[in-house]
């Protein structure tokens, strides 16, 4: 490419870029008196419409590409601009002309004018002109559209899959009893089974292959009134129902603990007083010290064979 055109044969007459009236640094008497007021470089921009294709955003005080350079005006129909350097002496030793240090800017102006021609690419947005932002929009949107009609099919795939595992697991759920069902999803949701997970699982449990044992308080205390009211035999087929209550051997441990003695025949304060231990036992002690229990007692028939 060509370097930029400097355009000092522009006559004041033809040009709609007319030199300041003001000079552009302030000289001293003696400076002054040696020349004229130094009225900037013209150069031509061939790059295309000065409106979008000179990045302005350059001339910016925050802008980290600021050329050696101030653009002072610009002809949108000739193509003109007029710019000053920053070394600028404010004079110029011919009438006509510019001062040395506007004259050497034709490099910087060159160097502004290949930004303006090349991709947006990667470059930093304050070097940008509107042409380059633009097409980097465009870039970008049509971009993003893809993005999102794929993001779209591939969420409704997903959305599709899962619509499939829901439906089988709905279907197996409705046409089984599925054993330890309300322990089986909990479990399900406490370890963040997937819907396929609990399929598997719940198939596993219809075949005796898997049994939920998180149970609850609610279970156990059940699973004990059941064993002491109808003995073990009921207790195991409650066990082996999709109830699933807890077995003899899991309940073993709180029998123990609320095991209390049966007194038969005339009251013993042995078994009263064993009694009280196995109850409070576990109670914190009171900061005020010894408390008085009201103990009653009752008179039940019982079945030897239980």
């Amino acid at each position: 490419m060509q370097g930029p055109a400097l355009a000092f044969s522009l006559s004041a007459s033809n040009s709609r870029i007319a030199p300041p009236e003001k000079p552009i640094h302030l000289v001293n008497a003696d400076s002054a008196a040696s020349g004229v007021q130094c009225p900037g470089a013209y150069f031509r921009w061939d790059v295309g419409s000065i409106f979008k294709t000179y990045p302005f955003i350059i001339h910016d005080a925050s802008s980290h590409h600021r050329p050696r350079y101030t653009l002072l005006s610009t002809d949108f129909v000739t193509s003109i601009i007029r710019v000053q350097s920053i070394q600028c002496s404010g004079f110029a030793s011919l009438a006509g002309g510019c001062c040395d240090a506007c004259r050497t800017v034709d490099s910087a102006v060159e160097v502004v004018e290949k930004w303006a021609q090349q991709s947006f690419g990667k470059k930093s947005i304050d070097r940008l002109n509107h042409a380059q932002l633009e097409a980097k929009l465009n870039a970008l949107s049509r971009q993003l559209k893809a993005e999102q009609k794929h993001n779209y099919w591939t969420s409704l795939k997903v959305a599709r899959k899962r619509e499939t595992a829901l439906t089988e697991l709905f279907d197996l759920l409705s046409a089984n009893n599925v054993p330890g069902l309300p322990r089986l999803l909990s479990t399900a949701k406490k370890e963040g089974w997937s819907a396929r997970k609990t399929t598997q699982k719940s198939q596993l449990a219809i075949e005796g292959k898997y049994h939920a044992r998180n149970y609850t308080e609610f279970d156990r205390d059940l699973a004990i009134l059941i064993y002491e009211l109808g003995g073990g035999a009921a207790l195991y087929a409650l066990n082996k129902a999709p109830t699933m209550l807890p077995s003899r051997f899991t309940i073993a441990e709180e029998r123990r603990a609320q095991n209390l003695r049966i007194t038969v025949g005339d009251v013993k304060m042995s078994d009263i007083m064993e009694n009280i231990q196995i109850l409070f036992r576990d109670a914190p002690a009171s900061e005020l010290g010894p408390v008085l229990h009201t103990i009653s007692q009752d008179e039940i028939s019982g079945d030897g064979r239980l």
